[in-house]
């Protein structure tokens, strides 16, 4: 502290011995300096508060983000548990709908093979039929296969095979029937 104090009085002494037209010129100088200090400390600080404000802003927008698929994530998720619940509710089989619809529509089944999958950890499985008919008229398959577009359980047909018997107006069909279930 004392070594402070002589070096200030050292400094003012050195000061003094100077005309007024140089101590004018040093104080400018020192004002000068020390405005050039602040104005650099001042823009080191815009900079800083502007690379804040464009993090905040980054990451307002990431938390947008983030909120909008929070959302999608939360409407997803309770139209697949609605989903689950209608899985859990049908107890019909796909056989004996699929056996329904075909007397409904005055279609012969020729062979009905069904197969399930095993389940998901969720109690899922897919519930496959394999079906084969033949001389269906092509009226009666669309009808057929209409119906089975609008069957209960979201059955699909994942599978079809259609020829056409020489000489007659009637199809031979070989398809499977898929829908999903839930124990």
């Amino acid at each position: 502290m004392k070594e402070l104090k002589e070096r200030i009085a050292r400094i003012r002494q050195a000061f003094e011995r100077l005309s007024e037209r140089e101590q004018l010129i040093v104080a400018g100088g020192s004002i000068g300096g020390a405005f050039l200090i602040l104005l650099i400390i001042a823009l080191a600080l815009s900079s800083a508060v502007g690379g804040a404000e464009h993090r905040v802003k980054v990451k307002t927008e990431q938390l947008l983000q983030v909120l909008q698929l929070q959302g999608e994530y939360q409407e997803k998720k309770r139209v697949h548990e609605a989903r689950l619940a209608e899985l859990k509710r049908t107890r019909t089989r796909l056989v004996s709908m699929l056996e329904s619809t075909a007397r409904q529509h005055q279609i012969g089944i020729g062979q009905l093979r069904p197969n399930d999958s095993e389940p998901n950890e969720e109690g899922i499985y897919e519930t496959r039929v394999d079906l084969r008919a033949a001389n269906i008229p092509i009226n009666k398959l669309q009808d057929f296969l209409n119906s089975i577009k609008k069957m209960a359980g979201n059955a699909n047909v994942t599978r079809m095979r259609v020829t056409k018997p020489y000489r007659k107006e009637t199809l031979d069909v070989d398809m499977t029937i898929s829908s999903l279930r839930a124990k």
